[in-house]
């Protein structure tokens, strides 16, 4: 008989064997005693472009009664019904389990924007014996932008700019288009379906707000490339605007920044000059009262100067120049000299045809860094070493020809992020930056269009930055994408 009970336990254990065998260890149930009960009220609390919260009660380490070890949260872009455990992905951080009883939550963060998940919990107690993962639940996070309203109408639009022009603390709108500007006033509930037009130069180009005549409201200036001049639009202090006065800058001005180059505390212009040979930057300098002075013309060592920014690059007090030479494949730095005179230009070479450069400080270290757009389909990203050097640290692609970028913190985090507006095919794209030195595509936008140009600000005052984009094309308007990125 001994014998015979012999064989059935060795019997009995070659089944137990052949069956541990078929089966991934993690995922036995309760093979050696009691394990947490599974979570049964799993649910979705709450969900942003990024990211899902999820909610549960914590059960117990036995059952229901003490506190279980640990937890395995996961996640796929499936239907429930598709949802497999084993192929899913884990989540990091888990938060550690609590009594049980206890309403526990948990963000699964970096998720991408207008996608379904699906998500599923387990628990383990000390003795590593797992609870059934509960029943799958899914969610959708939410756009990061959404198109919420249209206005105006224009001919051949090129600039858009974001600015309290009314001093009412909502931000308005300004764009240069082929009638001239037209102003658009934020009600605090949304803009003014009819803009204000004033007259500008011909072909105006490019937008600068900012106050030249020291009254404290944002006055305009517009860089015209047709006539070849600069026009003044002096604020009433209300957002309507005086008749322009018109300053001669040389050739065909594109692109046009507003600073103190001069350090008299009054705002100067420059610009930059778009032509196949010659001077391709012109300075005006502010006499004190919103006029100007004649220009005068700096070389930036290359061919049909695109687009121009300025900032203290190299911080010794005085506000340098950056440009993109298109024909010649460069982006070039000039430094001021102290009194607005500016140094030969220190040259960049690009593998490719720059089209916009904007500065910020990107990563956070008090030096402003430069961004430059491509003609072919992507973004580089040059940083400052403090004393007005560069060097280019990464590349991120876009859709063909970003002709326009804003810079914000789109998705509050503290940190500098891009939009970029693209010729071709006409889209829209949203980076963000990753905190290392590089920029993650976050979100893109088909428009019906070409050659945008893109502001960004808080228009509707819920604490995240929308955006404004402007198309080119004859007849189209101003399409406000709000950011739903705080609920």
């Amino acid at each position: 008989m001994l014998r015979i009970i012999s064989k059935l336990l060795i019997m009995l254990a070659g089944i137990v064997a052949m069956i541990c065998s078929c089966v991934d260890n993690d995922q036995l149930i309760n093979p050696y005693g009691p394990s947490p009960e599974q979570v049964t009220d799993l649910a979705v609390v709450d969900s942003s472009p990024f990211s899902i919260t999820l909610s549960w009660t914590a059960p117990g380490a036995d059952g229901s009664s003490g506190k279980a070890q640990v937890y395995d949260i996961r996640y796929a872009a499936v239907s429930p019904a598709e949802f497999d455990w084993d192929s899913a992905i884990e989540c990091a951080d888990e938060p550690v389990p609590q009594l049980a009883g206890t309403v526990q939550s948990f963000e699964v963060a970096g998720l991408s924007q207008s996608m379904s998940y699906t998500f599923s919990i387990r628990a383990a107690n000390e003795s590593n014996n797992w609870s059934y993962p509960s029943s799958p639940v899914t969610a959708e996070t939410r756009p990061f932008f959404v198109a919420s309203d249209t206005i105006g109408s224009f001919m051949w639009a090129r600039d858009i700019c974001a600015a309290d022009l009314n001093g009412d603390n909502n931000v308005d709108l300004a764009v240069a288009h082929g009638n001239g500007v037209t102003v658009f006033i934020n009600t605090g509930s949304g803009f003014s379906t009819e803009g204000v037009n004033y007259l500008a130069g011909s072909q105006p180009y490019s937008l600068a707000a900012v106050d030249l005549d020291g009254d404290n409201d944002l006055d305009l200036a517009c860089a015209n490339a047709e006539s070849k001049n600069v026009s003044i639009l002096i604020n009433n202090g209300d957002g309507s605007f005086q008749s322009s006065v018109n300053y001669d800058v040389g050739y065909y001005p594109v692109s046009i920044t507003a600073n103190d180059f001069d350090g008299d505390d009054d705002i100067d212009l420059a610009v930059s000059i778009y032509q196949n040979g010659g001077l391709q930057v012109s300075v005006i300098f502010n006499q004190g009262n919103g006029t100007y002075s004649g220009y005068t013309p700096y070389s930036t060592g290359g061919v049909a100067t695109h687009n121009i920014c300025s900032s203290d690059f190299d911080n010794d007090g005085d506000c340098d120049l950056a440009v993109s030479n298109a024909f010649t494949h460069n982006i070039a730095i000039l430094p001021n000299e102290g009194t607005g005179i500016f140094a030969g230009a220190i040259k960049y070479s690009m593998n490719g045809t720059p089209t916009y450069i904007a500065t910020a400080d990107f990563n956070m270290d008090g030096n402003n860094d430069l961004v430059v757009g491509m003609l072919c389909d992507s973004i580089y990203l040059y940083l400052n070493n403090g004393a007005g050097a560069f060097e280019r640290v990464s590349g991120c692609p876009t859709g063909d020809d970003p002709v326009n970028i804003t810079i914000n913190d789109f998705n509050g985090d503290g940190l500098m992020d891009l939009a970029t507006a693209n010729e071709v095919p006409g889209d829209l794209f949203v980076l963000l930056n990753s905190g290392n030195m590089a920029m993650v595509p976050a979100a893109a936008m088909s428009v019906s269009g070409r050659r945008q140009s893109i502001t960004s600000a808080d228009f509707d005052n819920d604490g995240d930055a929308d955006l404004a984009l402007v198309i080119y094309d004859y007849g189209n308007g101003i399409v406000i994408y709000e950011n739903l990125m705080i609920d």
